[in-house]
């Protein structure tokens, strides 16, 4: 993925962060891979430093981490307990 941040970013190009500006971005993906796979959870940044012109690149990863089963709620909560989607009522005796 590729995500082009600052002031004047189009999608072709990237825009301007002054200084003590930031920038942030956040997405959800969903994994196709097995169950026992290990994803490499890694990103990266090239900007250009406008005060020099030099292009400057970081990169940093984390622990890999492992695909796990999606459960689904009534085995998380068990046969005898309300889940999301059931709908419990106590009635009340007048």
């Amino acid at each position: 993925m590729v995500f082009r941040l600052g002031s004047g970013a189009t999608a072709t190009a990237g825009g301007t962060l002054g200084t003590g500006q930031s920038a942030s971005v956040r997405f959800q993906v969903r994994v196709t891979a097995g169950v026992g796979t290990s994803i490499a959870n890694q990103a990266s940044a090239t900007y250009v430093n406008v005060a020099t012109g030099a292009t400057v690149s970081t990169s940093g990863s984390a622990a890999p981490a492992p695909v796990v089963p999606e459960l689904p709620v009534w085995a998380l909560f068990g046969s005898g307990l309300p889940a999301l989607g059931w709908f419990a009522r106590r009635r009340r005796r007048g």
